[in-house]
């Protein structure tokens, strides 16, 4: 069950990131990403993949830390091309963010992009962590 409504506008969200104005968590990249994708630039590359990506039915819920920031919650199965563009295997992702409003342009802030770790209940319904068979 999807709870409450998104903090942020999710077309702002994706036409930062769709300009390259997208920023990944240190953890997020360094622990998760990093690993898979081998640079760094990469690794923002499918950030902007991924963001660009995501349609509203793929949200989960928004979120409140507990230093008040605030961020939403989406999960979303990347297709097969997104996949193989990155080498990737699992189908199932995890992506938190924030819309960092900037005086001249926004900016999308990913503070976790990793793949699902359990089942998600988003808008268009529950996605589950999975991984493709690779040939």
């Amino acid at each position: 069950m999807v709870r409450g409504s998104a903090h942020f506008d999710l077309a702002r969200c994706i036409k930062a990131a769709d300009g390259k104005r997208i920023r990944l968590g240190i953890a997020s990249c360094r622990e998760k990403l990093l690993p898979a994708l081998k640079k760094h630039m990469r690794c923002m590359e499918f950030a902007r993949v991924v963001v660009t990506s995501l349609t509203p039915g793929d949200f989960n819920r928004p979120v409140v830390l507990d230093d008040g920031d605030k961020y939403d919650e989406y999960g979303i199965r990347l297709s097969p091309e997104i996949l193989d563009e990155f080498g990737l295997r699992d189908e199932g992702w995890y992506v938190k963010f924030a819309l960092i409003e900037g005086n001249l342009e926004d900016e999308t802030y990913c503070l976790s992009l990793h793949p699902l770790e359990k089942p998600m209940n988003c808008v268009n319904g529950r996605i589950v962590p999975s991984t493709r068979d690779l040939p």
